[in-house]
């Protein structure tokens, strides 16, 4: 949390000081491109967040979507460049087509902000801005070991897994460092005895692969699901147990800590007990310094991580306050 904080004060004050020299902010117009608009909480709470900041901030927003296509990504940055947008936010997260939006961006000299994703090599005018794989694994693992300990007395029935293989490494170490820890303590629990389902973004796959899951493991409570692509893995778990009647399986840890993760961790009733904090809704808030910088002719840093931390019912209301 501390580190947090200190996150956050520098983003105040990067802010004040990008306020204070003035400039042609109202002038600007910001590209964004989400990733999924339909169906991802996650992805709509980052949209509302950069929509409110660069309102704040008198900048005009050009907002598309690339719905998960690669060809869709590439009209869209096309749309970018005829628009003459002065900084483009890129909601990609590796899914679709990276190095030609990269040469689009480029020859059109137009910087360009990834959201999430693999981090790309260095470029002028070209920033990242995301999680941090390994702190979230990290965190992942240490919260799995506590609960495993303090409700379930060391015993784990099975592991279900949900990430996607064609990440990078430093995505994947969400699920990969979390499975590190863990085996420390329980080394019959690995990334090759774990079930893992591959998929992202497909809410009606993992809950299919969820109920197979369950129903491969008809007496089991003690059963961990760990999802590390987005909460909308988590919910579809949920919706898993609640159609076969088994809320009392085990529970779900995820990552993302977007609206739906949070409407989750408070039903006491929901096995769906704990999310890593990504704070979606204020992804516009930790940007809107770093496009300052680059609207004022600025070199900021190149990769930007956003600081985790696990958000469950102790916590929840300090980072949420319900009304």
């Amino acid at each position: 949390m501390k580190k947090l904080s200190g996150l956050l004060a520098l983003i105040v004050a990067v802010v004040l000081i990008a306020a204070a020299c003035g400039g042609d902010d109202d002038e600007k117009t910001v590209g964004f491109a989400n990733i999924l608009r339909t169906g991802c909480e996650f992805c709509n709470d980052v949209e509302n967040g950069v929509t409110a900041e660069t309102a704040d901030a008198g900048w005009e927003l050009y907002a598309l979507d690339h719905d998960l296509d690669a060809n869709k990504m590439l009209a869209n940055a096309d749309a970018m460049i005829t628009r003459e947008v002065d900084v483009y936010l890129n909601f990609d997260g590796g899914i679709t087509n990276y190095e030609a939006t990269l040469e689009k961006m480029a020859e059109a000299e137009i910087p360009m902000i990834f959201i999430d994703g693999p981090i790309p090599a260095p470029a002028d005018d070209v920033y990242w801005f995301g999680a941090h794989g390994e702190s979230a694994g990290q965190q992942m693992g240490e919260y799995a070991l506590d609960y495993i300990n303090s409700n379930w007395g060391g015993n784990v029935d099975g592991i279900f897994g949900i990430f996607q293989s064609t990440w990078p490494d430093e995505t994947k170490a969400r699920l990969v460092v979390a499975m590190d820890v863990i085996s420390q303590t329980f080394p019959e629990w690995t990334m090759d005895t774990i079930t893992l389902n591959d998929v992202v973004l497909e809410g009606s796959e993992t809950q299919a692969a969820a109920a197979a899951y369950l129903n491969a493991n008809p007496d089991a409570k003690n059963l961990l699901f760990i999802a590390t692509t987005n909460d909308l893995a988590g919910v579809a778990v949920v919706a898993a147990m609640e159609q076969l009647g088994r809320l009392d399986a085990g529970v779900v840890l995820s990552n993302g800590g977007a609206s739906d993760a949070l409407a989750e961790i408070r039903d006491p009733d929901s096995p769906f007990i704990m999310s890593i904090g990504y704070f979606p809704d204020r992804y516009g808030e930790f940007l809107r310094p770093i496009i300052a910088d680059i609207l004022d002719g600025g070199t900021p840093q190149r990769v930007n991580h956003v600081t985790h931390v696990p958000i469950d019912a102790s916590n929840i209301d300090e980072w949420y306050p319900e009304g």
